[in-house]
């Protein structure tokens, strides 16, 4: 019985200590990257991809982007699911992480004020002179005749 008690104690404290770092951990700054461009691929989806009536799956549509996400940093599905599941077990730094990415979106949406969309009409025509004064040309209509 001792040992029965003994071997579930030793169970349950290895059970408990699963807390280590995966085998491929991720950095902070890359994994911050990582969830960002997947919070934009979320708002891609719903905001475009949900108003077109030529895509049905949409879960289908969000996790093809997910994985062309993964494909640029390099990292499969199973390690970021095992580095998420590390970082959402310590507060500290899921909260840095977070914060971190609270404030590029607040920086990102300053940006897109400070800056217009589309330039005022008369930034898009070339500063030209005006005309010598005998060198006006009269406007014609299609009869050749002067207005």
């Amino acid at each position: 019985m001792r040992i029965f008690i003994f071997g579930m104690f030793l169970f349950c404290l290895g059970a408990c200590s699963g807390d280590h770092e995966p085998k491929k951990l991720i950095p902070q700054e890359k994994m911050e990257d990582i969830l960002w461009d997947m919070m934009q691929a979320d708002q891609f989806v719903q905001q475009y991809l949900k108003k077109d009536s030529s895509v049905h799956n949409l879960k289908g549509e969000t996790m093809k982007m997910y994985d062309e996400i993964f494909a640029i940093y390099h990292v499969t599905k199973d390690e970021f699911k095992d580095n998420f599941q590390y970082y959402t077990s310590h507060p500290l730094l899921t909260k840095i992480i977070f914060d971190s990415l609270f404030a590029r979106g607040v920086r990102q949406r300053g940006d897109v004020y400070k800056h217009p969309v589309n330039p005022p009409a008369r930034q898009l025509l070339p500063k030209q002179a005006p005309p010598a004064p005998g060198r006006l040309k009269l406007r014609t209509d299609s009869l050749r005749r002067p207005i």
